[in-house]
């Protein structure tokens, strides 16, 4: 719809040309190649037009860009959110394949890698793998999710477990709860 002024895959119109080219229309400025539509971030990328809206929640990332121009879109759903700036990458490559960009996509990642081994490193450094149990009761609790039948987790038993089968079953690791993260 955004690189067809409109119309679904069915050549329907479903959203007038005038309308969709109004939510690129910047409003708010950003820096000076970048502003804010309608729900869209209009900028400039390597000289191009790229209009686009990303999101991420614990766990999940998304990233849309049209490059209009070109005649392209990319959509990135990714259910895993990292260290790594995967969607930026992946942006890299894009115009490394289009319009013969520096090579630079599988350096960043590499960079990227070693960089976010290094932080996880750093954070787990003075974690107790056991924590005092006392402290563990007072801020953990049994969780047991609807679609998870016969499974819990209780993080006072060190491991998640199963209530089906043959008992308990775990990763043998031992988790502590620290704030704000949760450490198997």
């Amino acid at each position: 719809m955004e690189l067809e002024g409109g119309r679904n895959a069915r050549g329907e119109q479903v959203v007038s040309r005038e309308n969709l080219l109004v939510r690129r229309t910047p409003h708010v400025k950003i820096d000076e190649h970048s502003a804010y539509g309608v729900g869209l971030e209009v900028t400039r990328d390597r000289g191009i037009e790229v209009i686009e809206h990303e999101g991420a929640l614990v766990g999940y990332v998304s990233d849309m860009y049209f490059l209009p121009e070109h005649d392209v879109g990319v959509v990135l759903l990714v259910n895993a959110r990292t260290e790594v700036d995967f969607a930026r990458l992946v942006r890299q490559r894009v115009f490394e394949v289009l319009f013969d960009a520096k090579p630079r996509a599988s350096a960043m990642l590499d960079a990227e890698v070693a960089r976010a081994s290094k932080r996880n490193l750093e954070q787990v450094v003075g974690i107790d793998p056991n924590p005092d149990a006392a402290w563990v009761s007072e801020v953990a609790f049994t969780y047991e999710h609807p679609t998870s039948v016969g499974s819990s987790w209780d993080p006072r038993a060190g491991a998640p477990y199963s209530t089906q089968g043959s008992g308990r079953w775990g990763w043998g690791a031992r988790c502590a709860l620290t704030a704000p993260r949760f450490w198997c």
